[in-house]
């Protein structure tokens, strides 16, 4: 059988990546696999590949009269699913789910709620995914295979030797497209502050937190970031298993999230509950405390994390042991 992965061309972000790497790993696996490319933004040369991804080598296509055959399989990603295995009668069809809430602004529920009688296969990035398919939207659990992502070796590899207690400071980073809303209003409660209570219950004057956003940098310059900061916030709707939670974490950040959607499942974001906020507006003052604490015994509280790194550095091995579990399968046509 030959597979097809359909990814935007010449656009680099968290979901294309993944696309990539499972192109990449099928063909490591010695399957016949090829990118193919259902919208362009050109870059030089008219190329369709982004430069972040010409290492994975990939093969593509750009013509579907190629894909929609007996012999093929079409993997696409949830947003644009249902328009383009619309188009296909006859190849073998897979979602990836790299995140339910972009599936929500190109469809709708109900729209969901139909793949519950398509004979097709349904791959999940997080847990988070797989109850909405099983749960809102019916899905056999007998079509539902776990098939998640890993962070790049290299910056694992950069991480892992360079990050000391002595290159921290007590700043805090976020992703200013995230959960901003709570954001904003914590680094106003952070500026009014008049004292707080430490672990022993002296009272203490406190000194300014400082909040950095992940805007305006380069991939490296937000490595770079996140490697002298102690504290990552991230109060956003976790759509998939979100990368910047994990690359923060490894780059010796304490990681304090909300529980929205993929945050609120251990098995996505698994850190212990005391950094996970129900609300992070009632909760403003619990949320504060938790990061001055963590700024005067940072080694303490980063030993927390211990288990959740553990868990990242093993994502590879395990993305690739699920992958040629899950297409072996496939190939079996045991779905």
């Amino acid at each position: 059988m030959r597979y097809f992965i359909a990814a935007p061309g010449g656009l680099a972000s968290g979901g294309p990546e993944l696309l990539h790497q499972l192109c990449h790993e099928l063909t490591k696996l010695g399957y016949e696999a090829a990118m193919l490319y259902f919208y362009m933004e050109e870059g030089e040369h008219g190329n369709p590949v982004h430069p972040n991804y010409t290492m994975y080598h990939n093969r593509y296509v750009l013509d579907t009269d190629t894909v929609d055959c007996e012999d093929a399989c079409l993997i696409v990603p949830e947003p644009v699913s249902l328009l383009i295995l619309g188009q296909m009668q006859h190849c073998k069809k897979v979602i990836w789910w790299l995140s339910v809430d972009f599936f929500y602004e190109h469809n709708t529920i109900q729209d969901g709620m139909q793949l519950k009688g398509l004979d097709m296969v349904h791959l999940v990035q997080c847990r988070y995914a797989q109850s909405i398919l099983e749960y809102i939207f019916g899905v056999p659990a007998k079509r539902i295979r776990y098939l998640s992502d890993y962070l790049r070796p290299e910056f694992l590899e950069e991480t892992k030797h360079c990050v000391t207690e002595n290159d921290k400071k007590d700043i805090v980073v976020y992703n200013p497209r995230k959960g901003m809303d709570i954001t904003k209003h914590l680094i106003k409660c952070a500026a009014e502050e008049q004292w707080y209570k430490t672990a022993d219950g002296t009272k203490q004057i406190p000194e300014n937190i400082t909040f950095v956003p992940l805007m305006h940098m380069t991939p490296a310059q937000v490595g770079e970031t996140l490697r002298q900061a102690k504290v990552y916030i991230d109060f956003g709707t976790h759509p998939g298993k979100d990368r910047i939670p994990r690359e923060a974490a490894v780059s010796g950040c304490c990681v304090i999230t909300g529980k929205k959607g993929s945050a609120a499942y251990a098995e996505d974001v698994p850190i212990p509950e005391q950094y996970k906020f129900q609300d992070g507006i009632a909760q403003a003052s619990d949320i504060l405390k938790l990061i001055r604490d963590i700024f005067r015994d940072y080694e303490k509280y980063r030993m927390d994390f211990t288990d959740y790194c553990n868990k990242i550095y093993a994502e590879k091995q395990k993305f690739e042991e699920d992958t040629k579990r899950i297409f072996e399968e496939i190939e079996r046509g045991q779905f």
